[in-house]
């Protein structure tokens, strides 16, 4: 099947999770709206993947649907679900940037005519009526989404690349609160996020701990330390292991985090969420890559945005990575400007 955007259809954007992913895939939908004004764009995603998108202006309307358990006629019963939304939506164009089983199921029965997914996927690939070559090169994964619209769009041009979160009123009132109540504010804070449920993202406690010792010890910091669901503990720990300087925030919404983040001076993260949250809202970062590659999840030319790349052994947690790096990378950003001593600088 061959079909181009004429600009006047309903488009619906599959990205179940998470929430990296999902705010990843936003700049499509701003790309798509900007050249053709009169689209409608629609997410689906799974309940509770939905908060970093819902206030885009470039987005329509998000289907939201319950995350299937593991196989039963639970999960069978929740896909028919979605498929019956679909239905009801009476969309023109699906976009599959899933490209599982499930979700080239749920397309297929939708009944929508123009399904759009790779054509690298065994067996599945013949569930949509346009296949988008898959480019086996590594790219920015935003760069890279873009590969799924070539075939109905006439000439992509320039992408953007730059994914874009929008931060209601009550989160950053919730923001400046726990920056009062910790006493942090105006200050030099960063902001770490060190834990991870992939041990091949996640850098040594003990280098978390040096750098964050030196940063208070030379630079008077406030290090700040931001936990997702069941890291509490870990973070805990490293909290106490630090000692005076540091702060555990409180547990927090994903746009409470954002609102967070986006106060600090500096984030020094893993590869996850957190980073690619850190991205959108240009807080300086320094991400810490191990097994993941920079050149897939890192965007080129941020220039508030550094990293550094290592390796996973499955042994080294430091990726060969050492807190002396990142302290030098820390330096570099300061004595460039990148990063200010006294506020968070304008991306």
């Amino acid at each position: 099947m061959k079909t181009k955007i004429r600009g006047d259809e309903k488009i619906l954007i599959i990205q179940f999770r998470p929430h990296g992913d999902v705010l990843l895939t936003s700049p499509v939908a701003e790309y798509l709206k900007k050249r053709y004004p009169s689209l409608k764009i629609f997410f689906l995603v799974y309940e509770g993947y939905s908060c970093l998108i819902e206030r885009n202006p470039f987005i329509d309307g998000i289907i939201a649907v319950r995350k299937p358990g593991k196989g039963g006629l639970c999960g069978f019963f929740r896909y028919l679900s979605a498929v019956r939304d679909i239905k009801r939506g009476k969309f023109d164009i699906i976009l599959d940037y899933i490209g599982r089983p499930s979700s080239a199921i749920i397309s297929f029965l939708s009944g929508v005519k123009a399904r759009v997914g790779y054509g690298n996927l065994r067996g599945r690939k013949y569930l949509y009526s346009i296949r988008a070559p898959y480019d086996s090169v590594h790219k920015y994964t935003v760069l890279r989404k873009y590969d799924l619209i070539k075939p109905i769009v006439d000439g992509i041009g320039e992408p953007l690349l730059d994914a874009r979160i929008y931060i209601d009123a009550r989160d950053r009132e919730y923001a400046e609160k726990v920056y009062r109540e910790m006493n942090i504010e105006g200050r030099f804070n960063v902001l770490l996020s060190p834990d991870s449920p992939r041990k091949y993202k996640r850098w040594s406690f003990d280098c978390y701990c040096e750098v964050s010792k030196a940063l208070i010890s030379e630079y008077g910091a406030c290090v700040i330390i931001l936990h997702g669901p069941g890291e509490k503990e870990y973070c805990l720990k490293l909290r106490e292991a630090v000692g005076r300087g540091a702060y555990l925030l409180p547990e927090t919404s994903v746009m409470q985090a954002a609102a967070i983040v986006e106060k600090a001076s500096l984030a020094v993260l893993n590869c996850g969420g957190i980073k690619h949250i850190s991205v959108a809202v240009r807080t300086p970062s320094i991400t810490l890559f191990g097994k993941t590659l920079a050149a897939d999840w890192h965007p080129p030319g941020a220039g508030w945005a550094r990293y550094l790349s290592g390796d996973y052994s499955g042994k080294d947690d430091t990726f060969g990575i050492g807190p002396g790096d990142v302290l030098g990378k820390i330096k570099e950003m300061i004595d460039s400007g990148a990063v200010s001593l006294n506020s968070h600088p304008a991306g």
